[in-house]
């Protein structure tokens, strides 16, 4: 790709520079979650790497050269919400931002994955002029200027009005703000062009429960969780709902399955759990869920109360 000096030509090699990028899911939103990604180098110096990034689908690449070029690789996601995905790049200027678009994943007849909808999501024909305003809102949101990037992101559905992404990131920005039942409208319509569009499914449900809507928020996490079975997220929040809504049995599932998923960071499935098991009067286990929660979250900010109950439970006769 590049040319190589003589042996007797000098070279001065340029500065290094430090890249930001973002990843975009196959629909063109940006990746909300932490993904690692491989970097090779064409300088023989440099050995290959694995770069994590942030749970915004955001990263840096340090110290690139100019002088060579990078490859990007990264690996198909389990759940099949994108596919292998390779990006080469040169450093274009001290400036320069790498965007990745992971690729949609591939189709296998024998086996069909309805975990995404890529005739209606990821291949939606997204005008320009309401992409522009997308990611400029995308941009205004890491900046955590939030009122600019509802602005714009009104301006590319306004563009746009089947623009499923631009709803759901506008509806999580309605959600920041305390307006669930706004939130909902816009997840609605954006669920009215994808019925499969997970994220907005995800937002649904948690619009509904911040309403005290427990039952109605049941079946959107539900189809969220058939399309994502792994997203301990999505089923942290369904258990969370069952238990509001009166459902103990189907919710204990849940719950152990998100935990099993997402073990410290699902550590809320824990104090649900005991909840379940002291209505059961199954005193042992509520004690035991109650421990692993506050083990997993030495910052519960009431943790002391929590430790009084925790000490009731283990001393609690069994019926």
């Amino acid at each position: 790709m590049f040319a190589q000096a003589t042996p007797s030509t000098q070279v001065r090699r340029s500065q290094p520079v430090t890249v930001r990028g973002q990843i975009h899911l196959p629909g063109g939103g940006p990746l909300q979650m932490q993904i690692r990604m491989q970097l090779i180098s064409e300088d023989p110096s440099r050995p290959p790497e694995y770069i994590y990034s942030d749970s915004q689908g955001r990263f840096i690449l340090g110290a690139l050269s100019p002088d060579f070029g990078y490859r990007v690789e990264i690996e198909a996601d389990p759940g099949k919400s994108w596919g292998d995905t390779t990006e080469n790049f040169i450093v274009l200027g001290p400036r320069f931002v790498l965007n990745i678009h992971l690729r949609p994943p591939r189709a296998d007849p024998k086996h069909p994955d309805p975990s995404v909808s890529v005739a209606k999501l990821s291949q939606q024909d997204v005008p320009k002029s309401a992409r522009k305003e997308y990611e400029s809102a995308v941009e205004r949101m890491e900046r955590a200027d939030y009122e600019r990037a509802r602005a714009l992101f009104e301006r590319a559905i306004e563009l746009f009005p089947d623009y499923v992404d631009a709803r759901n990131e506008l509806a999580v920005i309605l959600l920041r703000d305390g307006k669930p039942p706004e939130a909902e409208a816009q997840l609605r319509r954006a669920l009215q062009v994808d019925g499969d569009a997970v994220r907005p499914l995800l937002n649904l449900g948690l619009a509904l429960y911040r309403q005290e809507r427990y039952k109605d928020a049941i079946e959107p996490l539900e189809r969220a969780t058939q399309l994502q079975p792994g997203n301990y997220q999505g089923n942290l929040l369904l258990g969370m709902v069952l238990v509001q809504a009166g459902n103990d049995k189907d919710a204990e599932a849940v719950l152990l399955r998100a935990y099993e998923q997402g073990g410290k960071r699902a550590a809320r499935a824990q104090y649900y759990l005991s909840h379940i098991y002291a209505r059961r009067k199954n005193y042992p286990k509520a004690a035991a869920a109650l421990d692993t929660y506050l083990a997993d979250s030495p910052d519960e900010p009431n943790a002391e109360d929590l430790r009084t109950t925790l000490a009731k439970l283990r001393t609690a006769k069994q019926p």
